[in-house]
Order: structure tokens, then C-alpha cells, then sequence
């Protein structure tokens, strides 16, 4: 075997790690008495670019948004019945995973 594949291989690695440039964002959507909205529509649109990543919430109320490039989003949730929830300004960083919890409110009948 050659023995400067066997340098090449770690310093090739390490570069693909370094390359990264995403995040990801995690959390739950319950309502005001804190039952898991299943279903629910959640989003988290860039503010300078206006790109929007979405996601659906599971079983359990669970989403979560993967390969999210940095930067500094709006998210919001939405389901039928209720009033739409949103955070403002979040801040993602570069290989980092930030929770977000979202409570939807009743909407008026």
C-alpha cells in the first residue's frame, strides 16, 4: 500500500467536516394545555433570503428541520383550529442544534 495514501486519508477527513455550513432546528408543538399538536405545519423562513424549510409535526408533536443553512430565521407553526405561533430572530449556528418550542393558542369559534 502507499504510504502517502495512508497521510492523505486523515488530512482528506478532517477537510470534510470542515465544509459544513448548515444547522438544525428541533422541537415541539403542543397546545395551551400542553397536548402534542399532531400534524402541525411548521416553518422557518431565512429573513434576508426569504427561503423557507418546513416540516410536519409527528406522534408526538415532534419536528425537526435538518440542514438548515446559518443564519438568522423566522419559525412558525400552524395546524387547523388554532392560531398560528411564531418566534422571531432565531439565530442559527453552524453545527449546532437549537430547540424551539412552539404553543398553539385556540382559535375563537
Amino acid at each position: 500500500m502507499n504510504v502517502r495514501f495512508l497521510f492523505l486519508v486523515p488530512i482528506v477527513a478532517a477537510s470534510l467536516f470542515g465544509q459544513a455550513s448548515d444547522s438544525i432546528m428541533v422541537g415541539t408543538v403542543a397546545d395551551s394545555s400542553g397536548a402534542a399538536v399532531v400534524g402541525a405545519r411548521v416553518a422557518a423562513t431565512n429573513i434576508n433570503t426569504g427561503v423557507k424549510y418546513t416540516s410536519e409535526t409527528g406522534a408526538s408533536g415532534e419536528y425537526r428541520l435538518n440542514n438548515i443553512p446559518v443564519g438568522t430565521y423566522d419559525l412558525s407553526a400552524a395546524a387547523p383550529g388554532f392560531i398560528i405561533a411564531r418566534v422571531a430572530g432565531i439565530e442559527l449556528q453552524l453545527n449546532h442544534t437549537s430547540a424551539i418550542n412552539l404553543i398553539l393558542g385556540l382559535t375563537q369559534q
